[in-house]
């Protein structure tokens, strides 16, 4: 990990990565493994740089040998006039092709720095073709997108590796914010541009399992490995955490909140495991009371570490045990503290807003 510059030039400073790279670019392994554009601007560059020296040079010598001659001295100023014209124009030349060099620099690295972090995997070996997962909402609704790609995998420590292998990609994305997801997104292998094997592998450890699990039901749901931008119709269940194909998810969800003999749902939503609250709940009230039945619920552990996270997470009804049913949170009232249901999640709610200013965009995170 490196330390964070305060702003980035060449990358929009307003939108933010869920999982940035501060990655640092070798760049010898960048411009080996994308030779094109550096080239295109070195070349020239370089070749700018010794015309202007060459011509400086064959100049000076002439000026040298006519002022040894004491012969022509009258062309003297027109010949100073037309080196200071020459350099000019090589200056400028020189100063454009340089520019735009040092953004291209600045560019790649503040891709990796700034960029998002997202799991790769390679799919095909000739040419080597990396598919890449990510999400490119911008606002509540997941847009997950696979993107197969090729990368120059051959200059890898161990060469191309096998199809399979786990790659972790850094990406910039592209489009308008108010359509509510990204256009595009440009993934590129972190071992094409480093061979810190420590950033690689800490790069590589960021990625969630979930992550991982999308991508690689998003590739048996494509059955492809031809290069392109896919969308992938999944959705991840909030009571199971299953991903589950988009046109089946009213059937598969159906079967969660089917009411049981006792009259309550068969599931109830939860936040994923990986992301609910992970403290010890010995100061957490955990049962409740309903005066009107004189009876007492427990509220289910995986629910309590889940509105901890997200106290918005749930409406005003939860249910009674003793009359199988659904009861207004103003009606019951915590056994360990006397407070009422719907007082104690009021209070966790406006918590929760002073500390994020607003209530969270996914409900489910």
């Amino acid at each position: 990990m490196v330390k964070k510059p305060q702003r980035p030039l060449t990358v929009d400073g307003s939108t933010h990565a869920s999982n940035p790279g501060n990655l640092l670019v070798n760049y010898f392994y960048w411009i080996r493994s994308f030779p094109r554009k550096p080239i295109q601007l070195i070349l020239p560059l370089a070749i700018l740089v010794v015309l202007a020296f060459l011509t400086n040079w064959i100049f000076g010598f002439a000026l040298f040998a006519v002022l040894r001659e004491g012969k022509s001295l009258h062309l003297i100023p027109s010949a100073l006039f037309g080196i200071a014209v020459f350099n000019i124009f090589f200056g400028i030349g020189i100063f454009w092709f340089l520019k735009k060099l040092i953004f291209l620099a600045i560019r790649i690295r503040e891709h990796f720095f700034y960029g998002c972090v997202n799991p790769g995997v390679v799919v095909a070996l000739k040419p080597p073709l990396i598919a890449v997962f990510t999400d490119l909402t911008t606002g509540k609704t997941p847009h997950y997108t696979i993107k197969i790609l090729p990368q120059p995998l051959k200059w890898m420590k161990n060469g191309v590796p096998p199809v399979g292998t786990r790659l972790a990609t850094v990406a910039l994305y592209e489009g308008n914010l108010r359509k509510g997801y990204w256009d595009d997104f440009y993934p590129v292998v972190v071992d094409c541009v480093t061979g810190n094997q420590t950033d690689i592998q800490r790069v590589l450890q960021s990625i969630p399992d979930w992550e991982w699990e999308h991508l690689e039901v998003g590739l048996g749901y494509l059955r492809t490995t031809k290069p392109g931008l896919y969308t992938i119709p999944f959705v991840r269940c909030a009571f199971c955490h299953q991903l589950v194909f988009l046109p089946l998810y009213p059937m598969h969800k159906d079967k969660h909140t089917k009411l049981g003999a006792d009259g309550q749902m068969t599931d109830h939503v939860t936040i994923h495991p990986e992301r609910r609250y992970q403290g010890v709940l010995d100061v957490v009230p955990q049962a409740y009371i309903h005066p009107n039945c004189g009876g007492i619920t427990r509220m289910p552990e995986e629910i309590i570490r889940s509105y901890l996270v997200n106290p918005f997470l749930y409406n005003e009804y939860t249910f009674c045990c003793e009359c199988n049913n659904y009861i207004h949170q103003k009606e019951l009232y915590w056994c360990e503290t006397g407070q009422c249901l719907a007082d104690y999640f009021q209070e966790l709610q406006q918590d929760y807003i002073r500390q994020h200013g607003d209530r969270p965009p996914n409900p489910f995170v």
